[in-house]
């Protein structure tokens, strides 16, 4: 695991960075927004999210297509689950807090522990940040859910997945195969 990461780290800081760039979009687009409406908070949100899938899908739609390259030429074996490690790699920062949050929610609502309400409240609302572009759908679908961020990973994921294996296949969502010159 250690090698694919660090094989791969330039993808992986390359896709956290997308994320804080659709997050901080967000974040710009929610300070305007949520005063016109909800329902325009909710439109804002959901572009972040498509900003944010779209550029994590052209990432691994490239990085598919280079492995391609590789494979062709004998330097590499194929790996059909590199997009979905990758993923999970960058994905990482959300899991985390996801898990933290709803563990100590958890915690908190079984035994009463004061500090537990509070370190799930703190994770909360630090994933919330991280992961901004969500903040309008989350609102409009589950405003008080606890274990929601547990989901927020997910389309990312698989996402990843799908990009790195069209890129593999040389096929575009939009437009088909590249045509050869």
């Amino acid at each position: 695991m250690l090698n694919f990461l660090r094989e791969n780290i330039r993808v992986i800081r390359k896709l956290i960075v997308n994320q804080f760039g659709a997050a901080f979009l967000a974040l710009l687009l929610a300070f305007t927004s949520v005063r016109i409406s909800a329902s325009v908070y909710l439109i804002t949100s959901i572009l972040s999210v498509l900003f944010l899938l779209y550029l994590d899908y052209a990432t691994l739609w490239e990085e598919g297509a280079k492995a391609r390259i590789r494979v062709d030429d004998n330097r590499d074996v194929y790996k059909p689950h590199t997009g979905l490690w990758l993923g999970i790699a960058a994905s990482a920062p959300n899991l985390l807090l996801g898990i933290l949050a709803a563990l100590f929610t958890l915690i908190h609502q079984i035994t009463s522990v004061e500090w537990c309400g509070f370190a799930g409240g703190v994770c909360a609302v630090i994933g919330r940040l991280w992961q901004a572009m969500y903040m309008g759908i989350l609102q409009s679908i589950a405003p008080g859910g606890k274990y929601i961020m547990l989901l927020i990973p997910i389309p990312v994921i698989l996402l990843c997945w799908a990009a790195y294996r069209l890129g593999y296949g040389n096929f575009r969502l939009l437009g088909g195969a590249k045509q050869k010159k």
